[in-house]
């Protein structure tokens, strides 16, 4: 039994490698005589003649929004045979084209020829497009799109107005549909913004106040370059704030001054004008201020005035002070000025006065280490024969120690005393070339006459060497 297995299997394989078929399929090895293969190439080279050829190339095309392109795939031999299209983006793919036949259902993309064209491209055109032969052959080209768009921004509010109460928070959004996220940059005012919300599409800013009020823009900065801005009015309601640009005028009988004051708040406050003795007065606005023109006929109209501003959420007062005494005087020495001579320096100061200066006070003090200083020394004196209302005056002070100095100057008028003038500081070494203001690198000429000196010595030693 086991002789005869054996024998069946013994006698298979020679049937099955001697036969010229099987089951009516040519054996592979004994079908084709060796002889007839394709030995010299010949026949593989009449094959590859007249299979397809790829003409076209690959090529990356940029198009702005609303182009139209055209991506090319010529095949030369394609005979019978048909191209067919497809798209691929990220991981997806989708056919456009087989042969003739359209597979997608959009009238902006059609062939001419085997050509694809695509009108009125737009941002989802962008991606892989590619063109193959139909056959099992990889004869293929493909092209790749970036259409550059102008981002698009939704915004929130959608009015683009915001009207905030003092204290509260300002939230303005500006947020974009596109695959590709745009940069976006926050402005107010044509300025930059560099809080920490800036290049975010959310701007928030808490406990907002007058100051946060005005015109704030978005602007979204796409990948390509291309640009699309929002712009957003805000406003901040709050009580009335009131500026006094000069609140102390000094002036005097038979004279007009003209009283100002600057007023901030939203709602628009409205602005009076009231004497000491409570009497309204005409007032005007020009640009951003209100002012009052005010005719000091007799010494009753000096004294304060208020300008008073009130709106729904407050009143705000300011006080100005007419008053006929001296203006604060101007110490007018400046880095550059020397002393006179040896420990005397001239101190020169303007005043303005309309009734005629009594009195000039000069104060000053001084200290060796700048450390602690003495106390103020004060000294009286004349105005002269000067005419005013605006008093040029100059007063020497000498027998200056080698210290550090601070002068101001006060003046009178028989409506009462100035303000203090500015502190003047002035130090010296006790010699008339090294004395200067404080702050100054200015010297005498003695110091620069003596190094030249010095110089010329050298020199000459030099040469005679």
């Amino acid at each position: 039994m086991r002789y005869t297995s054996g024998l069946f299997v013994t006698l298979f394989v020679y049937l099955l490698t001697t036969q010229s078929s099987v089951n009516g399929y040519p054996n592979k090895k004994t079908s084709l005589p060796e002889t007839d293969t394709l030995s010299d190439g010949s026949q593989r080279e009449e094959l590859a003649k007249n299979l397809p050829k790829m003409k076209s190339t690959p090529s990356t095309k940029a198009a702005n929004e609303g182009d139209t392109v055209t991506f090319p795939c010529e095949v030369e031999d394609l005979g019978s045979l048909s191209v067919a299209w497809n798209k691929r983006k990220a991981s997806k793919s989708a056919s456009i084209f087989l042969g003739a036949f359209r597979l997608l259902n959009d009238d902006r993309i059609y062939l001419e020829k085997n050509n694809l064209v695509i009108k009125n491209v737009n941002e989802s055109d962008s991606g892989t497009y590619t063109c193959k032969v139909s056959t099992d052959k990889d004869i293929s080209v493909e092209h790749i799109l970036l259409v550059h768009s102008v981002p698009t921004i939704k915004v929130e509010p959608a009015d683009k107005v915001v009207v905030l109460t003092k204290g509260q928070t300002l939230r303005l959004k500006c947020k974009s549909s596109a695959e590709q996220k745009p940069d976006i940059k926050w402005e107010k005012d044509n300025n930059k913004l560099t809080t920490a919300s800036n290049n975010q599409d959310t701007l928030e800013i808490p406990n907002v106040s007058r100051g946060d009020a005005g015109k704030y823009k978005c602007v979204a900065y796409s990948f390509y370059g291309s640009v699309s801005q929002a712009e957003f009015d805000v406003a901040v309601e709050e009580g009335p704030e009131i500026e006094l640009p000069e609140p102390n005028v000094y002036t005097g009988i038979g004279q007009q001054v003209k009283l100002r004051c600057k007023v901030h708040g939203t709602p628009k406050p409205s602005v009076t004008w009231e004497n000491s003795k409570n009497g309204r007065l005409p007032g005007e606005f020009d640009t951003q201020e209100y002012f009052a023109l005010v005719n000091i006929r007799e010494e009753s109209d000096f004294g304060k005035y208020r300008c008073s501003a009130s709106n729904r959420f407050d009143k705000a007062v300011g006080e100005i002070e007419v008053s006929g005494r001296p203006s604060k005087p101007i110490i007018l020495n400046s880095d550059d000025d020397f002393p006179s001579s040896g420990e005397e320096f001239e101190l020169k100061y303007q005043v303005t006065s309309y009734s005629p200066i009594t009195k000039i006070i000069v104060s000053y003090r001084y200290s060796k280490n700048l450390d602690k200083f003495s106390d103020w020394n004060t000294t009286e004196v004349n105005a002269g024969d000067s005419i005013g209302p605006t008093y040029n005056l100059k007063h020497v002070l000498s027998n200056m120690e080698r210290n550090t100095y601070e002068v101001k100057v006060y003046a009178e008028n028989k409506y009462g005393r100035s303000e203090g003038s500015d502190i003047h500081s002035i130090t010296t070494d006790g010699e008339k070339e090294h004395w200067k203001a404080a702050g100054s690198n200015s010297y005498g000429t003695k110091s620069s006459i003596s190094l030249i000196t010095c110089m010329v010595i050298l020199i000459t030693f030099c040469l005679s060497s």
